[in-house]
Order: C-alpha cells, then structure tokens, then sequence
C-alpha cells in the first residue's frame, strides 16, 4: 500500500468532516477534541503528562513524512481563528503511527478505518483548558450548560502544576491548590467565540472571590503562539489575597448566577462597549486587581464604589459613607464608615497629586493591621457591592421604580423597607455563596 497516498487521504477525510460539521447537524453521539498528545521517536503519538500544558511534537527524519502530514492536518482545522483538537482519539492516532513505522499495511488500514468510523459517530467541539492556581475544589468535577456552552471544573492538585510552574517563585512561596476549568463548545456554533467566552468566563471568576489568583493560562492548541496568559492579580510576587474553595453549594450557586452575571454585567458592558455605572465600577474593580500601589488599590476601590453609590453634585463623601455603611449594615452587621472616610481620604489625596501614603499609617495599622489588609478589605467591599447591586436593580420591585441610591436612602428613613426585603429574601440566602468575605488578615 501506498503510506503517501493514504495519508493524504486521511488527512482529507478528516478536514472535509470537520467542514461539513460545521454546517450541519451530525448523530448525537460525542467525540471530543484536544490537543494532549506527544509525537516521539519509535513510540508515535503519547499523551501528555496533566502538567504538560504545552506538548512538544519530536520529529525525527525516518518518520519525517508522518509527522509532516500531522503537522499538515492540523493546519487544515483552523477555523475561525480557533482550532479543532484530537484528545480522546490520542490512542488512535498512537497506533496508527506505530502501523505506518512497521510498514504494516494492513495494520494501516484497520486503524485508518477505526479512526473513521470513530469520526463518524458524533459531534465535534472546540475546547479551551484553563488551569486556576491559587483557588481550591472540593469536588473531583462539576459541569454545567449555559447556551450550549458547557464548563467543566476539575481538581488537581498543586503538584500536577509543578513542572509548569517551576520557573515561578510563588508556587513554592504559597502552595495554594488549583484546579482545571474546561470550556467546550460545538464545532457548528459559529458565532460563539471561544476565546471571549472564556475570557468571560475569568471575569465572572473575580466576582466569586477568585480576583487574584496569580496566573491563568488558556490552551486553543499546541503551538506555543496560541497559548496565552491571564493574569487577575497583577505580579506573581504579590501576596495573594483571597483564597477561596469551591466547594459543590458555591459551583451550584455559580451555575445559577453565570448566566445572570454573564448577560446582565460582562456581555453587556464589555461586548457591546457600553458601560453603564454598574459596569464601571466592576472595572475599577479589576484595574485594583492588577495595582502593586495601595494608593492605586485603595483609589480604584473607592472610585468603583462612588459609582455605584453616588450621583454628580456635592456632599460626595458623605454620601457614599452613608449608603455603604447602611447597606453592610444590612448584610453583615458591621460598620464600615470610619474604613470608608479613610479609603475616601486616601483617594482624595492621590486624585489631588498627594502620594505620601505615609500620613495614614499609624490610624491603619492601629485599626487594621496593615494597608495591605486595608486595601484589600476595600476590594472586597466593592466586589460585594458589585454583586448586591446587580441582583437588586435587576428586580423590578427596587431597580426600576427606584435608583439604588433612592432605594438605601428611602431604607434609611425606613420611608421603604423595600430593600431590606429584597435583602433578605434575595442577598442573604447567597451570602455563603458569593458575597462572604475572603480576606486573609494578619
């Protein structure tokens, strides 16, 4: 037989299924796609160890024209900037390479053949791979569907990461665990973008506590350019603030206010371009992410919640130290004017050219340990706000018919007990969920 020739044939046989899936609806069957494998000499196509996020393809010139005609066919299911992957087939593929070195030709065929009749039977799907550091799971996986999109989370564990992480100072300095989050797709949505998805997606992460963790890389293929970073907390050096545990009741309470979250504050402000003062303040909140300056943290903190909480006109301190510490009030019983007029008067000062922090010192430290908790107890505050903002504008009883000021000033006057209804009915059932605070001190 003719080893050429048929792998040509493959190769067409395998770009002309993925096309044609594209297009048209296949069998309800499933086969997946990814790009875990390694190609090595005389042992063909081996899948990847879990810390091999980036495979290499090993070439070798008496096996030169195979691994040309691979290299080919994954060139040929690049669509829409994205690329189809094998993973499940990875055995497949390892012996059909071990076939075509043995020049066993009709081993070649019956693999040939049983990787089309495995092509044959199901849907295919675009795929990213997320790995999370800094961010524990208590459950061995949980999925869920949005729009047909499906996200799956799976536990590793911190030494799964080691070898990737090698070169980074912080694996060693922190030892937080890190999980898996799968991001999957079918090959005929078209006019999903998986790249924005997932980049969604690790927006909606920053608002469930998951705001800094160090790094996040998302792999769309094997080839070192399209694997990108995503880094939430600014430098690796940095301490990271909040550990957070995903256990099964917060992955549930996530896929119940994903989609909300997702429609409501990422798609609609960062999609479409058009931020309203909800949207605004969630990317305040993401620039004190990524500050190594307490003074750009803390600034930005309070930037973000002077949107939320406060309209043009004067009297700007004194408002947001009201409505802020009236809402909290609400949800944690705990007063925070004295920590919102200090946050206030460190924004004031930075926003007037003022940057000797120092002045503030002795009154943090004495209150709250050290500005590093200090500055990260005002993020944490804005993330809140965030979350509680949203769920309560969104209903029809306390954001249409009033503003979310209107509604915390009418609450203070016990003029209209409407939000602490909506609090209680609404807020507080989620706060285990989403809103408790996550803040490491000491």
């Amino acid at each position: 037989m003719n080893v050429e020739k048929l792998l040509d044939e493959f190769v067409d046989f395998i770009y002309k299924k993925v096309s044609d899936n594209t297009y048209k609806p296949v069998e309800s069957k499933t086969v997946s796609f990814g790009s875990d494998y390694v190609f090595e000499f005389e042992k063909g196509f081996l899948k990847t160890e879990p810390n091999r996020i980036t495979p290499v393809l090993y070439k070798h010139f008496s096996e030169s024209h195979f691994v040309n005609a691979i290299n080919d066919f994954k060139d040929t299911l690049k669509l829409d900037e994205e690329i189809v992957f094998i993973t499940e087939n990875n055995s497949l593929f390892r012996d059909f390479a071990q076939e075509i070195f043995s020049k066993n030709s009709k081993g070649i065929s019956k693999e040939r053949d049983r990787i089309i009749n495995k092509f044959n039977c199901g849907e295919l799907f675009f795929r990213s791979k997320t790995a999370i550091e800094g961010v524990g799971i208590e459950v061995d996986s949980f999925y869920f569907i949005f729009d047909k999109i499906k996200i799956t989370f799976c536990r590793t564990e911190l030494k799964d990461l080691q070898d990737y992480y090698s070169s980074r100072s912080f694996i060693t300095k922190y030892k937080f665990p890190a999980f898996y989050v799968e991001i999957e797709k079918p090959v005929k949505l078209k006019e999903i973008n998986l790249h924005r998805e997932t980049d969604m997606f690790h927006w909606i992460l920053a608002l469930f506590g998951v705001g800094s963790v160090s790094s996040i890389e998302t792999k769309y293929s094997s080839d070192d350019s399209s694997v990108y970073n995503r880094s939430t907390s600014g430098r690796p050096s940095q301490n990271i603030r909040f550990v957070y545990s995903l256990d099964e009741k917060k992955l549930k309470g996530l896929k119940h206010l994903y989609p909300l979250l997702r429609k409501s504050l990422i798609e609609a402000g960062f999609v479409k371009g058009k931020l309203n003062a909800l949207q605004v303040a969630f990317e305040r909140y993401r620039d004190g992410l990524h500050y190594d300056s307490f003074q750009k943290q803390i600034s930005s903190a309070v930037m973000g919640l002077e949107a939320i909480f406060t309209e043009k006109g004067a009297e700007l301190s004194y408002r947001l130290t009201m409505r802020v510490s009236h809402l909290f009030k609400l949800l944690h019983q705990q007063d925070y004017s004295q920590l919102i007029k200090l946050a206030y008067n460190i924004r004031s000062d930075y926003a007037h050219g003022n940057v000797e922090i120092e002045k503030y010192e002795k009154k943090v430290i004495e209150r709250y340990g050290k500005f590093e908790d200090f500055s990260w107890q005002i993020l944490n505050i804005l993330r809140t706000s965030i979350v509680v903002s949203l769920l309560l504008e969104l209903d029809p009883q306390v954001g249409k018919v009033d503003t979310f000021q209107k509604s915390i000033d009418s609450s203070m006057l016990l003029i209209n007990t409407n939000l602490i209804d909506k609090i209680k009915e609404k807020i507080l059932p989620l706060a285990d969920t989403l809103i408790s605070e996550y803040l490491i001190h000491g």
